[in-house]
């Protein structure tokens, strides 16, 4: 399965100093997933004391990053 980051995903993921590395680390390795719809999941990723969040969603043989966020605010980010 090929990760394609959308436009939005790209420019979001540079503003926010997120790496692909730490993108794929996230897909790959959770420590949550939620799942939105349908079609769009949400893996979560904890590092120090931040977490990512990644919004993708199954696409044929490819999963498309719709958009990436890093935050402080595991309370209202974290739901176990």
């Amino acid at each position: 399965m090929r990760i394609v980051l959308t436009n939005h995903a790209r420019i979001r993921a540079s503003e926010r100093w997120i790496s692909f590395e730490e993108i794929i680390e996230a897909i790959q390795n959770p420590d949550e997933i939620q799942q939105q719809d349908d079609e769009i999941f949400c893996f979560k990723k904890i590092w120090n004391k931040n977490i990512l969040i990644v919004y993708a969603k199954d696409d044929n043989w490819d999963r498309v990053i719709i958009t990436v966020l890093r935050t402080s605010k595991l309370k209202k980010y974290w739901i176990s």
